[in-house]
């Protein structure tokens, strides 16, 4: 003799008190549980069905509950690589934008705060948050670049210099603060790396 629990998703056999766990998808879909789990599960399903377009939206939401949308973002344009004609994705998709353009603004607005009252380590992480939402302006490097040196933590400057050079051109253009830019940067990286002993 079998049973089920209506509404859920276990089983109960009369013979044996079987119980069937939940799949990852259920998981994923029950929006009674917290974020983190369902994260995690969304994650787990589409292992399994990387073509489930419903997982992936499902995932961005979550993802932008916990202000996150980097990875928001990635999963909306998987929505959209599957159902290019997907309505509430293009909708979602100008949501993560405008938001992740506002959250900007905001931790600019914030870092410039901490910064004029000496809270470099705070600044520091609203930067971090800057750049990944915005990791291709070098400016943000060197914000938190200075912001280390102010901290005296030489390497971790060295490091964002080391990434500015790397995205600035190899060619030295014509434009005169170019050039400033690149002595500013190899002076602050031999600053840095006098003071760290390397």
């Amino acid at each position: 003799m079998f049973f089920a629990c209506l509404g859920g998703v276990f089983q109960t056999c009369a013979q044996g008190a079987y119980a069937q766990e939940p799949s990852a998808q259920d998981i994923c879909l029950n929006g009674n549980l917290s974020v983190e789990p369902r994260i995690k599960a969304c994650s787990t399903a589409l292992v399994k069905t990387p073509e489930n377009s419903q997982l992936y939206f499902t995932r961005a939401q979550l993802y932008m509950f916990i202000e996150n949308p980097t990875q928001a973002l990635s999963d909306i344009n998987a929505v959209l690589a599957l159902e290019p004609n997907n309505s509430e994705a293009y909708e979602l998709f100008v949501k993560i934008k405008f938001r992740s353009s506002t959250f900007s603004k905001v931790l600019s607005m914030r870092k410039k705060y901490y910064q004029e009252h000496n809270n470099y380590s705070k600044a520091i992480e609203d930067l971090n948050l800057i750049i990944e939402l915005q990791p291709k302006i070098y400016l943000n490097y060197y914000n938190r670049a200075q912001m280390w040196l102010k901290l005296k933590a030489f390497d971790k400057a060295l490091g964002d210099f080391d990434t500015i050079q790397t995205m600035m051109p190899n060619e030295l253009p014509n434009e005169p603060w170019v050039l400033i830019d690149w002595a500013e940067i190899w002076l602050y990286k031999k600053i840095c790396r006098i003071n760290s002993g390397i």
